[in-house]
């Protein structure tokens, strides 16, 4: 189990043999999970959430460059799943491209947390 939060990280093994099975080993992990997160402040949630990454050269977080004519969006949309959108650099205008992918990545997730991640896009 791996807790990450403002820069540090907490690891814990659960083995299997340990705690019996696996699902007895899950719960402990949840527990340890639990526990960490509240200790640490971090807010609680099921979503896969994005902070920074040294590769983003964009600065602007969940929009890419491909290595092929275009930026790449991404943004959680209900927790569990990841959308994923391609915006081509049409003509060599990549500010053009890149300002809508980052309309599209605010227009996701404003979609995604108004209306219970049902994003139709």
């Amino acid at each position: 189990m791996r807790v990450r939060f403002q820069g540090k990280e907490h690891r814990k093994f659960f083995s299997d043999s340990k705690y019996g099975n696996k699902l007895s080993a899950l719960v402990a992990a949840k527990k340890y999970r639990d526990e960490i997160e509240a200790e640490l402040g971090k807010p609680r949630t099921d979503r896969m959430v994005m902070t920074w990454h040294k590769a983003n050269s964009t600065g602007f977080l969940g929009v890419r460059r491909r290595e092929f004519p275009a930026f790449e969006v991404q943004a959680s949309i209900r927790p569990g799943k990841i959308k994923k959108v391609i915006v081509p650099i049409i003509d060599g205008d990549e500010e053009a491209a890149f300002k809508k992918a980052c309309e599209i990545r605010v227009q996701l997730l404003k979609k995604s947390y108004s209306s219970e991640g049902q994003v139709d896009f």
